[in-house]
């Protein structure tokens, strides 16, 4: 099952299977064209012979239409909370975009009251600028010039991380995280909240299940590659001097399976809990 960009149809290819008289099922799927969707299901609802759909309006065009429904995005951290949990790339892909957007003239510009998604302006349905390369220079910008990250420590080409061309170190990650919570602590305790937290939810829930809530961290994988970056409390507590841990594991091309890479991680992640503060 698939289907292409820009297309509301879902495509069966010959080599999917369903029995013969099998039950329904529900298939979920990000769509790339979201008004044109909704304009189009609505229009065979009421079972309209002819429709158009406009482009390129205008604001002031809106006081001729009726508004037949509103839907409203849930908050920016509810959003990025369920990217985090999920590791759900389409969203990444669009947080990118959508920094790209404003960082172009048009969305700085202040005075422009158009609503903004998905880095497209909604009453034209264009993209004025490369939004993309905006948004990596965005995301550059913020780390190296306002956090102070290393330049020489990332190489980003893309917003979900699969393009085997981005280039990224563990220190690089451990100084992403140290120089947040050094520049912005209530910047660094939301995003804190937002990472999988380890035995308890998201990409982490079956992880760490032996200690349950030490571990936030955000996980990251692709065939040949297995990685786990965040902090891991320590056992003995601020009490004792000791704050939480940073730590940072990219596995290249083990010849190891990625059931046991994790489980050598986790067991590194934990000593690190345990680690007596005389040490």
């Amino acid at each position: 099952l698939y289907s292409r960009p820009g297309e509301s149809a879902i495509r069966v290819t010959s080599q999917s299977q369903m029995k013969l008289n099998a039950s329904s099922i529900d298939i979920v799927r990000s769509l790339m064209q979201p008004e044109e969707f909704i304009a189009s299901t609505i229009a065979r609802m009421v079972g309209a012979t002819r429709t158009r759909i406009v482009t390129d309006s205008t604001e002031s065009d809106y006081a001729r239409y009726v508004t037949l429904d509103t839907i409203v995005s849930e908050p920016l951290p509810v959003l990025m909370n369920w990217t985090l949990l999920e590791s759900d790339n389409m969203y990444t892909e669009l947080f990118l975009r959508q920094l790209g957007y404003y960082a172009s003239s048009m969305g700085s510009n202040k005075n422009n009251k158009n609503h903004f998604h998905g880095g497209f302006n909604r009453l034209s349905g264009k993209i004025p600028v490369d939004v993309e390369q905006l948004g990596l220079k965005q995301v550059r910008s913020t780390l190296v010039d306002k956090l102070g990250v290393s330049g020489d420590a990332f190489k980003q080409v893309d917003g979900s991380g699969l393009s085997r061309h981005n280039l990224l170190s563990p220190q690089g990650l451990i100084e992403t995280i140290v120089k947040l919570h050094e520049a912005d602590r209530s910047l660094f305790r939301l995003y804190l909240s937002l990472l999988p937290v380890g035995g308890v939810s998201g990409t982490l829930k079956n992880r760490f299940l032996d200690y349950p809530g030490v571990v936030r961290a955000k996980t990251g994988s692709m065939t040949g590659v297995i990685s786990l970056a965040g902090l891991v409390d320590s056992k003995f507590g601020a009490s004792q001097g000791r704050g939480p841990y940073v730590f940072a594991f990219i596995v290249n091309q083990s010849a190891a399976t990625s059931a046991d890479i994790r489980k050598a991680i986790d067991t590194v992640v934990i000593a690190l809990h345990l680690m007596d503060p005389s040490c």
